[in-house]
């Protein structure tokens, strides 16, 4: 079970730091470079960031609640691993910020 927990970290990890680049500069490129709309890249950013978190609580709440009963009950790791998620987009957040 350790090594299915393990591959999730990896899984949310890679989540949390490459899909907000992907789909920021994907909606850079839509946006700001063929629109013309005129909005802040550091603001595209903390959208990208916050639009994308839900989906990751959400799985995880979603595993937790279906994990639920179990023997040994994994509601904890699912709970840290919700933590996790959002301390990691911050990170993500905080770190990308500079940059843009």
């Amino acid at each position: 079970m350790g090594i299915i927990l393990l591959l999730f970290l990896i899984g949310l990890i890679l989540y949390a730091f490459l899909a907000p680049r992907l789909l920021y500069f994907v909606l850079h490129l839509v946006l700001i470079r063929w629109l013309h709309i005129a909005i802040s890249a550091k603001l595209l950013w903390a959208i990208v960031c916050l639009a994308l978190l839900p989906f990751a609580i959400l799985f995880f709440l979603n595993t937790m609640l279906g994990s639920a009963g179990g023997t040994p009950d994994f509601t904890p790791v699912w709970r840290f691993f919700i933590w996790a998620s959002i301390g990691l987009f911050a990170i993500s957040w905080w770190f990308g910020i500079p940059t843009k």
